[in-house]
């Protein structure tokens, strides 16, 4: 039996230093292998220690201790094993959770963990979390406290809604002033690599062979933008004509829920709107007829003014 101020043997030497000091440790280590501690002993070893601190000599000797195993690589990699695992019994998470009435917040704050470890518990122990404004500390509100809450929400939802409408025609009506700004459209359609498709490289290499007043200006090479639309061959000579290619799907009204500019009618009366003539040649038109055909309809066109 030892006495007060009795000086430990081992006091101050490691398993670096002293060959004594690891024999006895792989002993302990070889006793204790396949024992591990229940649920319960667990849960009882972490609540005793809840709202302990070690004294001052107590956690100097600690780091000093660590410091020691730190400096090992070896150790470092085990270590570093084991401490990817935190384990928090459920039994507390329950306690704080479902009796104290604290929320995953507060537990992680309490047991000093983050967030995301709490939650991860709770999945992994499928724990059900409470209601959303529920998992408060205390009891759940009195039928007096949620008239109080219902009256003070009373004719908030219809003023969020009022709020969003009007956010939304500023937004239209922004969009709309926006596309009326020839830099905008041509900003736009750089941003979104605009380039001729099939139907309208076909009708570009007719029009230059036949028709060469009219140029290519689908993706705003030219500059050309009216009333918020580029049309595709406006007529580069003086003359307040354009032709628009209409692809069979894309501008078909059966197919998709066009808007008013992307009907024919719709298209044609954007451009009457500022002087301008417009002509629409649909894909299947130029697939049916013959060169000579779509040369003689685009000139009775041409002839108009």
């Amino acid at each position: 039996m030892f006495t007060k101020g009795h000086t430990g043997w081992n006091k101050g030497l490691t398993k670096e230093t002293d060959p004594r000091v690891k024999l006895n440790a792989e002993k302990i280590s070889d006793a204790r292998k396949g024992c591990t501690f229940t649920e319960e002993h667990k849960a009882k070893l972490s609540q005793a220690k809840l709202g302990t601190y070690p004294t001052e000599v107590v956690r100097e000797k600690r780091s000093q201790s660590m410091k020691l195993v730190w400096a090992n690589p070896s150790n470092r990699n085990e270590q570093s094993k084991r401490l990817r695992k935190i384990y928090i019994p459920r039994k507390i998470l329950e306690n704080l959770y479902l009796v104290k009435g604290y929320t995953i917040t507060q537990i992680a704050k309490h047991l000093g963990y983050d967030f995301n470890t709490i939650r991860k518990h709770f999945t992994e122990y499928g724990i059900s979390l409470k209601p959303h404004g529920w998992a408060i500390i205390g009891s759940q509100p009195t039928a007096e406290e949620r008239e109080k809450h219902s009256l003070a929400l009373k004719g908030r939802k219809f003023q969020r809604r009022k709020l969003q409408e009007e956010v939304v025609r500023m937004c239209r009506e922004r969009t709309r002033k926006n596309w009326q700004d020839p830099e905008f459209v041509l900003k736009q359609l750089k941003a979104r690599g605009a380039k001729p498709n099939k139907p309208e490289r076909h009708l570009e290499g007719i029009l230059n062979s036949h028709l060469p007043d009219y140029k290519y200006n689908g993706d705003g090479r030219l500059g050309i933008v009216l009333a918020g639309l580029v049309p595709d061959f406006p007529n580069v000579n003086g003359k307040k004509q354009v032709i628009e290619v209409f692809g069979d799907y894309f501008h078909n009204p059966r197919k998709r829920e066009l808007k008013w500019h992307q009907t024919e009618l719709g298209r044609i009366m954007a451009y009457n709107s500022v002087g301008f003539d417009c002509l629409v040649i649909w894909e299947h038109e130029l697939k049916e007829l013959t060169e000579e055909e779509i040369v003689e309809k685009i000139s009775n066109f041409s002839k108009r003014r």
